[in-house]
């Protein structure tokens, strides 16, 4: 592969397209087509920029990279893009048709090279960063071993990779690290009492660098010594340290704390949007689109539980969580869960003489009932944030999403197209402090995973919160507020009202799909006449994260 050639080609078309725009925003307020094809350009030149961002060139997906870029730069110069752009003519001479057909250009120009940007950034999504201080031959061994281990089983999660200089695993975590890629590091040693002072220095620094950075999304450090005095003594000395992490000095550990890490073990109701990145990965597309997509015309009867063999795959699920130790509730474990579920659909569909509106009631009241236990499996599966959990529950998420959109709940509903602004629905939560603090914060996004439910009266998300089990003085107890946004656009993915086919009919409850993002624009403090937190929401960007 002749690499050099291809850094010469790069070379050569940053150089020309930063003087293309240099021209263009000179035009750019002729008329709409020049300023179209100025942000087209614009558009174009980021995603070119993408192959700055990686700095080992000898990595496969960077040699895929200028394989496939070598492609593009052909079909660039071969759609004579080079030429009809070029500074010689100029743009005052180019008629608004002749402009909008170059810019068709660029525009198919600029997905191939986002489609692979995007490609690259996927598979590679989660960096697992091991530092190994002075390791002698047979630590080498077992490090290639484990590494060799990691690859293979986090091939689609992430990139592996190990370094034995301080200041180069230093320099790539804030590289990935500012790409935005989650980030799990290790750092080894294999005599403590003499290297003590090289790794309390790195961990200085790593605290350092994500204090003065702090977009970068390390998600846990594990720090490996070489004997159980040296694991008590760095016990010790890292008990105030504020990143998540921890000892061990047992090299099979290295594969439970990644496992950990890459599989998570329990539930989370409220999670950062970018956390998804993270656990989700083959369905992370489909995940996203769960609130925004219109699914109206899919048909409930595609998830007839024969037709879609429902209590084989519940049956699947639940044997991950067990044999996993996830920790769900232990409803979702009992004795004959997805038989009883499964069962239980089943009724609706039969007695619903074969009306899809009656279907869609049948299902969304099955989940109101306490006594079924579907809200429970369901929501507990999705919270889990456990990707291969969810792959096998998919349809049945599928099948209650499908059923809220196509529900009618137009006599019921306060949320009307003609307002101008939909009522103010409530949610009362609990969480750690630690993880408070964490999250919710003003400007931060963040996700429901699961099917929630939202009511009109304050009073009753509070007496929510004060029945979960698990409320606490020591725990953040969170009342969050929110405007859905009407326009005729997203109504028919509204909060819909299905406190009409509940037992509790006075919870006035509104429920809203998985993957639903809001944004925090205001948190009011716990005072003497309100002793709870309470965070103002509004709708929060989807499209920035189906990117990502």
């Amino acid at each position: 592969m002749q690499k050099q050639g291809s850094l010469e080609d790069y070379s050569q078309l940053k150089n020309f397209l930063d003087q293309t725009l240099l021209q263009l925003g000179l035009v750019s307020a002729r008329s709409k087509n020049t300023m179209s094809l100025f942000l087209q350009m614009s558009k174009l030149n980021e995603a070119v920029r993408f192959l700055d961002k990686i700095k080992d060139e000898d990595r496969l997906v960077v040699q895929q990279f200028y394989r496939v870029f070598r492609g593009l730069l052909k079909s660039y110069e071969n759609n004579g893009i080079m030429s009809e752009v070029g500074l010689v003519s100029g743009f005052e001479n180019l008629s608004d048709e002749y402009i909008v057909e170059i810019k068709e250009k660029l525009f198919k120009m600029t997905q191939g090279l986002t489609g692979l940007c995007n490609s690259i950034v996927n598979n590679t999504s989660v960096h697992l960063m091991w530092y190994f201080i002075s390791p002698d031959q047979e630590d080498q061994q077992e490090m290639n071993s484990i590494v060799e281990y990691l690859s293979k089983t986090y091939q689609k999660k992430g990139l592996v990779k190990t370094y034995l200089d301080q200041e180069i695993f230093l320099k790539e975590m804030r590289e990935y690290g500012l790409k935005q890629n989650p980030i799990i590091a290790f750092i080894s040693c294999n005599n403590y009492n003499k290297q003590n002072e090289q790794i309390i220095d790195c961990i200085f620094n790593i605290q350092s660098l994500i204090q003065d950075h702090k977009d970068i999304k390390l998600q846990g450090l594990i720090l490996q010594v070489d004997s159980e005095e040296s694991f008590n003594q760095l016990k010790i000395f890292t008990q105030d340290i504020s990143i998540k992490h921890e000892v061990t000095y047992d090299y099979f550990e290295i594969y439970n704390e990644v496992f950990k890490f890459m599989n998570p073990q329990e539930f989370r109701r409220v999670i950062p949007c970018d956390d998804i990145n993270l656990y989700y990965h083959t369905i992370k597309e489909k995940f996203f689109k769960l609130h925004i997509d219109d699914f109206s015309k899919i048909s409930m009867f595609d998830f007839e539980p024969e037709r879609i063999n429902l209590q084989n795959k519940l049956e699947q699920a639940i044997d991950i969580m067990k044999k996993r130790d996830i920790k769900v509730d232990k409803f979702i474990l009992a004795p004959n869960m997805a038989q009883k579920l499964t069962n239980e659909i089943s009724k609706q569909y039969q007695q619903s003489n074969k009306s899809e509106q009656k279907i869609c009631e049948g299902i969304l009241k099955l989940y109101t009932m306490e006594s079924v236990g579907f809200y429970k499996f369901i929501n507990g599966c999705l919270n889990t944030l456990n990707e291969d959990v969810v792959i096998l529950i998919w349809d049945l998420v599928m099948m209650l999403r499908v059923a809220l959109q196509k529900y009618d709940d137009t006599p019921y509903t306060k949320i009307q197209i003609q307002n101008a602004v939909a009522p103010k629905l409530f949610r009362g939560i609990n969480l750690s402090q630690d993880y408070f603090n964490r999250i919710i914060k003003v400007g931060k996004i963040i996700c429901l995973a699961s099917f929630s439910s939202f009511t009109l009266s304050q009073d009753v998300a509070l007496q929510f919160i004060l029945q979960d089990e698990n409320f606490s003085k020591d725990r953040a107890s969170i009342i969050f507020e929110y405007e859905h946004k009407i326009s005729t656009h997203n109504y028919p993915q509204r909060p819909k009202s299905v406190s009409q086919l509940s037992a509790y009919s006075k919870e006035q409850e509104y429920l809203l799909p998985p993957s639903y993002m809001f944004k925090i624009y205001k948190i009011d403090e716990p005072n003497n006449d309100f002793q709870f937190y309470k965070v103002y929401l509004t709708q929060g960007n989807q499209t920035s994260f189906q990117q990502n």
